[in-house]
């Protein structure tokens, strides 16, 4: 009986240790991976938004050119439908040129007005990049 004692104290111990060992290292490469895909999804969201900033930043900037860039398109869900109407909302004029020789579309323009206060879709676009970075708890 005293030989049964002292093996349930060897045993009991080691297969606790083999279940906490096996357990661990399934479960530590699943938080790192959790970790990580957070890490990855913050980084990219700072360098959209400092993307964005220094687009509208720039002196030359063409707002018809600007709502065409990956930017914006990766931007666009999260911007207000008010905003975007202001950004995409100009006239639009569509000229489809004909080639003559086989009455066939060869080329089109897509003609697009500037916003009328670039100023102020500047300060509304920004304004929406705070309460992102808010929104993202990247400040």
């Amino acid at each position: 009986m005293g030989n049964a004692n002292s093996v349930k104290e060897i045993l009991i111990p080691a297969i606790s240790g083999l279940i906490a060992g096996a357990l661990g290292s399934l479960i530590a490469p699943w938080i790192h991976w959790g970790i990580k895909k957070r890490e990855i999804k913050h980084q990219r969201r700072i360098e959209l938004l400092n993307s964005v900033r220094s687009q509208i930043e720039s002196d030359d900037l063409s707002f018809v050119a600007f709502t065409e860039s990956m930017a914006y398109l990766q931007i666009r869900p999260f911007l207000s439908q008010e905003l975007i109407k202001k950004l995409e909302g100009g006239n639009f004029a569509v000229f489809e040129m004909l080639n003559p020789l086989n009455s066939q579309v060869s080329s089109s323009v897509n003609l697009r007005n500037e916003p009328v206060n670039r100023q102020e879709c500047k300060n509304d676009i920004l304004k929406q990049l705070v309460k992102l970075e808010e929104k993202w708890h990247l400040l």
